[in-house]
């Protein structure tokens, strides 16, 4: 009795060293596949190019300014021409604003302009011609006061 006892015992060890071994295999593929996983979505952000290109704001801001002074110029020249069409130029000024980057502290200045780009175009579309020339008017008041 005391010999079948051993080798009962004998094999619920070796049983319970089997089982053990499988759960300790399987949560060790567990854990290696949850790592190959992390590593692989932290490879695809670190080549995300927004997240690689730090934001110089002194640059951004500098070509916000270049770039806005540049169309809005460009759209109170030609609308002044007198022969322009400026609901046309109104809207591709309106177009190319919208497609700026700009930073933070402009926001408040570039909303005011598009948004009056946008009146202007609306106005000169209905042939509103005085409603255009006074928000052309107001434009400029902003374009100048930040120039």
């Amino acid at each position: 009795m005391l010999c079948s006892d051993m080798i009962k015992t004998r094999y619920k060890l070796i049983i319970g060293a089997i089982v053990g071994f499988a759960v300790i295999g399987g949560i060790a593929a567990l854990l290696l596949q949850y790592f190959e996983l992390y590593s692989d979505m932290g490879q695809t952000v670190s080549k995300n190019p927004i997240q690689q290109q730090a934001v110089n704001m002194a640059q951004l801001s500098e070509t916000y300014q270049a770039e806005s002074a540049r169309i809005i110029s460009g759209f109170l020249a030609a609308a002044e021409s007198g022969s322009a069409d400026v609901a046309a130029l109104a809207s591709e000024a309106q177009k190319s604003m919208l497609a700026l980057s700009l930073p933070p502290q402009y926001r408040q200045k570039h909303l005011s302009e598009v948004l009056l780009l946008g009146e202007i175009r609306d106005a000169a579309m209905s042939e509103q011609s005085a409603k255009a020339s006074a928000k052309i008017a107001e434009l400029k008041g902003i374009f100048d006061k930040d120039q």
